[in-house]
């Protein structure tokens, strides 16, 4: 049992010694992503504009205007830090396969009334559940930096398919899309 164990270390004593790189288990990447788990849920009736509205409008303490739609879509309207130039929304519409930067002279994300959109308060978040009969729900956060993160979960059109790549996150330095890095 000594003689592999000697050995190995001898081993990696001549790698460090040589320059030799000594494989190490890498850790995982992080996700951009904030587990929303000890966020407050709160009710997004209030986000409604007019009250009569299918669709649910909210800002960020950043200044963003956002939406979620009444078939599921949902996107930000603003300036969207690390996007490429001249962005100014982005957003998840039904049938893409993940969110989506775009330049825009009409924004889809103010409310189409005009009306003052509330802000969604820091660690807090709104859960709007479509009437598609598979449980699909869209939920947008606000995280601990003011920033905005939105996501789809249930299932793809009742297939079984997730909503993994179906994300995005802006906070006030960077933004992220799509699926969280694995490595």
């Amino acid at each position: 049992m000594r003689k592999p164990l000697a050995l190995a270390a001898g081993a990696l004593a001549v790698g460090g010694l040589l320059g030799v790189p000594v494989s190490a288990v890498a850790e995982p990447a992080k996700s951009p992503y904030p587990d929303i788990g000890r966020y407050t849920k709160i009710d997004f009736e209030g986000y409604r504009l007019p009250s009569s509205d299918d669709d649910f409008w909210f800002s960020t303490p950043t200044g963003l205007n956002c939406g979620i739609w009444a078939d599921g879509s949902f996107g930000c309207t603003g300036s969207i830090p690390g996007a490429p130039s001249g962005t100014n929304q982005i957003g998840w519409f039904t049938g893409d396969s993940q969110p989506h930067f775009d330049q825009t002279q009409q924004p889809r994300f103010i409310n189409p009334g005009g009306l003052p959109q509330r802000v969604i308060p820091r660690n807090n978040y709104i859960a709007v559940t479509q009437a598609t009969g598979y449980g699909d729900t869209t939920t947008c956060a606000i995280t601990d930096s003011g920033g905005v993160y939105c996501f789809k979960s249930g299932t793809w059109k009742g297939a079984g398919g997730a909503y993994a790549a179906v994300q995005f996150i802006v906070s006030p330095s960077v933004t992220y899309i799509g699926e969280a890095p694995t490595s």
